[in-house]
């Protein structure tokens, strides 16, 4: 079992090394580049985009459930009308 875990952190190991060692892109403003702790940050920023993207489409379908369906309590009231034959 140790050698597969021991595997899998040197497979671990081998792409963060292999993250680390990405060329600094060259802008015309920034004839540098950016450097690991930038590229993360922009990672970060485009997962955090994404996850705003995800939650305002989210909202938008519940808002759309709620006014064909109703609140909690308007579907509790059907569903309590059904049970009871009404």
């Amino acid at each position: 079992m140790e050698s597969i875990e021991s595997i899998e952190s040197i497979e671990s190991n081998k792409s963060i090394k292999s993250i680390k060692s990405i060329p600094p892109a060259s802008t015309p403003g920034r004839p540098s580049g950016g450097t690991y702790a930038e590229i993360a940050a922009h990672a970060a920023l485009v997962l955090v985009e994404v996850a705003c993207s995800l939650l305002g489409r989210q909202l938008e379908a519940l808002g759309r459930a709620f006014e064909k369906e109703g609140g909690f309590t308007e579907r509790l009231f059907k569903m309590r009308r059904r049970r009871r034959g009404f």
